[in-house]
């Protein structure tokens, strides 16, 4: 007997299924979270920065409020303690030291109002009396002005001021005599300039 042999391979046929790797579906669902997630960090950029905005602005009335009390501060500290060299700053204070000592000087009654017109109030010469003193310069310059009906008794007037105690040390000077007539009468006007001697006010 015969041994027979039967090919079947031809007769067999493979089934291939076709597949679909993107469906529309897959797709429009793709790009909706595509674009939920840029809109997520869309927002999440605009939350930032107004944030960082808010910030900045919080900080800089920090910073300008620590700026005013710094200066508030330094100002109650001498100058010398902000200097770089601290031999400036001694010299620095030093020179202010001195500068409000001249003020000091310069401004100060080296003679009490008082004393000078208690003085002048004991100067009395007949026929002759004051309408105007002007005491300046802290009682350095004195400016009588006034009436006379003589000139010998306005010679007198100015005699007892030169002796006087508390005008010794003033050079004088009568500027603006004039005369007059008044009621028939002769009357002298007259100026007296009077200024204290520099070599007084040296100490």
């Amino acid at each position: 007997m015969l041994r027979q042999e039967i090919n079947l391979y031809p007769q067999i046929k493979l089934i291939r299924t076709s597949v679909r790797w993107l469906s529309w579906k897959f797709l429009w669902l793709s790009n909706f979270i595509f674009i939920c997630f840029f809109t997520l960090i869309y927002f999440s950029s605009l939350w930032n920065v107004h944030y960082l905005k808010a910030k900045v602005k919080q900080l800089t009335i920090q910073k300008n409020e620590l700026q005013e009390t710094f200066y508030k501060l330094k100002n109650t500290f001498p100058k010398m303690f902000f200097a770089q060299d601290m031999n400036q700053g001694i010299t620095e204070l030093k020179q202010e030291i001195l500068i409000e000592k001249n003020f000091i000087k310069t401004i100060g009654n080296y003679t009490p109002f008082s004393e000078d017109l208690i003085s002048l109030s004991n100067i009395v010469v007949p026929d002759v009396w004051l309408t105007d003193i002007s005491i300046e310069n802290g009682g350095e310059t004195i400016v009588l002005k006034g009436m006379s009906t003589h000139s010998t008794n306005l010679r007198f007037f100015l005699d007892k001021i030169s002796k006087d105690k508390i005008f010794k040390d003033y050079s004088l000077r009568a500027n603006n005599i004039e005369n007059d007539k008044k009621n028939n009468k002769e009357n002298f006007t007259f100026t007296i300039s009077m200024t204290k001697n520099l070599r007084d006010l040296t100490p």
